[in-house]
């Protein structure tokens, strides 16, 4: 085989499989559209929580966490959540109101609450992982308590984004 026809052969393969057009009135590559979606997603949760300076006994936390997640991920929502101890006999601890921002994965929160064991308002902020809260209460005394959370609360489910084919024109 000749040496020019092989070469010939190679380029003609090789831009056939890139797909580049041949002819001069080809018409351009046709791409698909993405469009963004949302879902809306209200989760219940339990789980344990140990406040730093309170000692080894964990409480008993329960709430619901309701989310809008995107389809890139961007994630905003509430969490309610009342804190209860149960080892020296059951007692209700707090009750806290957070706003949610972040992607799917991590949220940071900040809201409010009221505590039942201080006798006193707080202001809280935290970060939320997947089952894992990190989170500080600030009480109207001035006191700072932080503590960490293992819950059934996992990552939000970003939902997938609508292929919309073109029109063929």
């Amino acid at each position: 085989m000749d040496k020019t026809f092989k070469n010939r052969l190679l380029l003609t393969c090789a831009l056939l499989g890139m797909g580049m057009p041949l002819a001069s009135n080809a018409s351009p590559p046709v791409s698909n559209t993405y469009s963004a979606t949302s879902t809306t997603e209200v989760r219940p949760y339990a789980g344990l929580s140990w406040t730093f300076g309170e000692g080894y006994a964990p409480s008993l936390v329960a709430g619901v966490a309701t989310a809008v997640v995107h389809s890139d991920g961007q994630t905003q929502g509430a969490d309610v959540a009342a804190t209860f101890g149960f080892v020296d006999g059951f007692s209700f601890k707090k009750v806290s109101v957070n706003y949610l921002y972040g992607n799917s994965q991590v949220q940071g929160e900040a809201g409010g609450g009221y505590s039942f064991a201080k006798d006193s308002f707080l202001a809280d902020a935290g970060v939320n992982v997947d089952y894992f809260n990190f989170s500080a209460d600030n009480y109207l005394d001035e006191s700072f308590v932080p503590q960490i959370t293992i819950r059934s609360l996992g990552a939000f489910t970003k939902p997938a984004e609508n292929v919309v084919a073109p029109s063929p024109g």
